[in-house]
């Protein structure tokens, strides 16, 4: 559906309905003590999707000094979050068409994320809540709007066309004593005023992926579809297990699932299937589905050449040809990904990954880009520097993103953001914390699963003591130190097993069995990937410490050595906010005057070539992730600055990451 308000894209391109319209734009919004309930009057108006800290929202413009210092909000850089007393509050007022109310259509509410606690009220009527920032947030709103419409069918304008209806939602940023998953979000108690390497950001607060209502048929509509694709004989075969819901579970459905050579789904089709879910218990059901792609059909997905078929669902009870059908528009891809031996294997090829840290904010957005183009740029820059990839960091991208980089050919690490604000609370989270992070991450993989961009799942990040349970002395106090052997042991084994839950969970929900980043850098557990983060200045060190000292190394059994964190160097050239304070180190410094921050871009390029070199010298690893793609506020360690805008000659970057150099069994592998 057309708009012109912010953002006004399809949110869900791997599952598009035609009844659907935007919610994004303005909304009335307000700050208010939590325990005051719904407020009495509205601080201004904030522009959905972006969170109340990022400049696009143009909230915190409309208060005033005095009320932001009262509230302990400020602009970026380092925007704090919103106090545990207080609430943000949204309202928004829409007219539905009368029209679906006959009793043929339920009506739903997707908020793509709401940061990091959430409620939704409609025509003042409470909804289930929601706990977590990252994934999407669906209510069934039909009963409570059509209550609207009968009271209004008594009124004094009972032929209305359309029926009016409130919606509120209530928004709180978690918070727990020991932390709970936020990413790099900006933490109380950061200290800002040390010098130091800045790691944090920007809190986000409220809404800050797209809203929309959306009209599904009442008696039976899909939920999801997972697919995956293998070879098959001379051709291939795409396997669908779409899950439905059904008012009747006694009445059956019908689903016909047609594949098309392009995403348009107008060309002949490919081919073709029918199933049906037969009656049964409960009120959702599933079933399986193959389409069998021939020879001369077949194309496959990959970074050369990212090919996408068009996919159209069609769902409709059984045995009644003239009721409404619910219908998705998706796409599918046929490529498969698994680990042999040390090497990632794309459709049987062994893959050099040549990635880049891409932490997902945007000065004037903050984890909201401002439009479908920066998106879109950010891939873009990345593949013209010479990068085949990104690790997404610390955030749960939006699914646009995920729909361009299978468009692009952009192989990704989907991640979450793990991290809970303390370096000494890293290997003891709470229960809280991993019952919270368990059910994100759970719903982050059913619903990103279908993207054939996404190469492997890496649920956590540096999660555990630094550089390994008997080897810490790092970041957060000794581990070997604050308990005696018995406590340690307990903890221990408390974060070993919450690690390989997680992980088992990922392998039992994946269908297409991508390798599985247990934690990125540090300490493994449950690993198809064997990774490290160093953040070595010199090369020659560097070089040194990439022959993996046995006590890094010790339980690897042969899996893939990957470089998942290193450079980091700093060139600062401003940006939006300038140049850096004093006491703020735009990047990592090293350990000897040897390793200080570049005083220049001749000096800064030197060394990322180095540290890149030594990596391809070192042929046992199947690649490295650098950062980072662009700064981010006070850490500019970026190969862009924040505002996008270059700060090395693109033909030099290039030089260092398109792949010319690769050594041994890789010599040649770049595209």
């Amino acid at each position: 559906m057309a708009s012109s308000a912010a953002r006004p894209e399809t949110p869900r391109p791997q599952f598009a309905r035609a009844k659907w319209w935007t919610l994004n734009g303005l909304w009335k919004f307000a700050v208010c003590e939590d325990k005051a309930g719904c407020p009495s009057q509205w601080d201004g108006e904030i522009l959905v999707p972006f969170c109340l800290q990022a400049p696009l929202s143009g909230a915190l413009a409309q208060l005033s000094a005095q009320r932001k210092a009262s509230l302990g909000l400020k602009e970026p850089p380092l925007a704090p979050g919103l106090r545990k007393d207080l609430a943000l509050w949204y309202c928004k007022d829409v007219l539905v068409p009368r029209s679906w109310f006959d009793g043929s259509r339920r009506l739903l509410l997707h908020i793509g994320a709401c940061d990091s606690w959430s409620q939704v009220y409609v025509n003042g009527e409470a909804l289930k809540d929601h706990r977590g920032g990252n994934t999407r947030i669906t209510r069934d709103v039909t009963k409570a709007v059509s209550h609207s419409w009968k009271r209004r069918r008594t009124s004094a304008n009972p032929s209305s066309e359309d029926v009016h209806a409130t919606i509120m939602v209530k928004c709180k940023d978690l918070v727990s004593p020991q932390g709970l998953p936020q990413g790099k979000q900006l933490v109380k108690g950061y200290d800002t005023t040390k010098k130091h390497q800045p790691t944090l950001y920007s809190n986000v607060t409220g809404i800050w992926q797209s809203v929309w209502l959306e009209a599904v048929p009442s008696q039976h509509h899909l939920l999801r579809a997972p697919m995956t694709a293998q070879p098959d004989g001379s051709g291939w075969s795409l396997h669908l297990f779409p899950e439905i819901c059904r008012e009747d579970p006694a009445r059956a459905a019908v689903l016909d699932a047609t594949l098309y050579h392009t995403r348009a789904c107008v060309d002949p089709p490919v081919a073709s299937t029918r199933c049906t879910f037969p009656p049964g218990e409960g009120d959702s059901a599933s079933s399986a589905v193959c389409l069998s792609i021939p020879p001369e059909a077949v194309q496959l997905w990959s970074p050369q050449r990212p090919h996408l078929y068009g996919l159209k669902l069609s769902l409709r009870a059984a045995g009644d040809d003239e009721q409404e059908v619910d219908e998705v528009i998706s796409y599918a891809a046929l490529r498969t990904i698994h680990i042999h031996k040390d090497q990632i294997l794309l459709n049987g090829e062994a893959q050099y990954l040549r990635l880049v840290l891409d932490q997902g904010y945007y000065p004037e957005g903050l984890w909201t880009a401002p439009s479908v183009e920066a998106l879109r740029r950010d891939i873009e820059l990345a593949r013209e520097i010479g990068f085949n990839g990104a690790r997404l960091h610390q955030k749960v991208f939006e699914p646009l993103y995920f729909s361009l980089a299978d468009e692009l050919g952009f192989m990704v690490f989907c991640e979450f953001p793990d991290w809970n604000g303390g370096c000494s609370n890293r290997w003891e989270v709470s229960d809280e914390y991993q019952d919270l992070l368990t059910s994100e991450w759970k719903r982050t993989v059913k619903d990103l699963h279908n993207h054939p961009s996404i190469c492997c799942w890496g649920p956590f990040n540096e999660f555990g003591p630094k550089n390994g349970w008997h080897h810490h002395r790092g970041v957060g106090g000794g581990f070997q130190h604050r308990y005696d052997a018995e406590t340690r042991r307990r903890k221990v084994e408390k974060h070993r097993s919450f690690v390989r839950r997680v992980v088992q969970q990922t392998r039992q929900l994946d269908l297409q069995k991508r390798p599985v980043h247990d934690s990125s850098g540090w300490i493994h557990i449950d690993t198809d990937l064997w990774s490290f983060h160093d953040y070595e200045q010199r090369p020659k060190q560097f070089s040194d410490r990439l022959a993996m000292p046995q006590h890094l190394v010790e339980g690897r059994q042969g899996e893939p050595l990957f470089v998942a964190e290193y450079a980091g160097v700093a060139l600062d050239l401003g940006g939006p906010y300038g140049l850096n304070p004093s006491h703020l180190l735009a990047g990592y410094a090293g350990r000897s005057k040897e390793g200080q921050l570049p005083t220049d871009m001749e000096e800064a390029l030197k060394r990322i070539s180095g540290l890149t070199q030594a990596i391809y010298n070192a042929e046992d690893y199947t690649g490295f992730c650098c950062t980072q793609l662009y700064d981010v506020e006070y850490e500019k360690n970026g190969l862009v600055r924040y505002d996008r805008q270059r700060k090395f000659p693109l033909a030099s970057l290039q030089q260092i990451f398109d792949g010319r150099w690769q050594k041994g069994r890789w010599q040649g592998a770049a595209p």
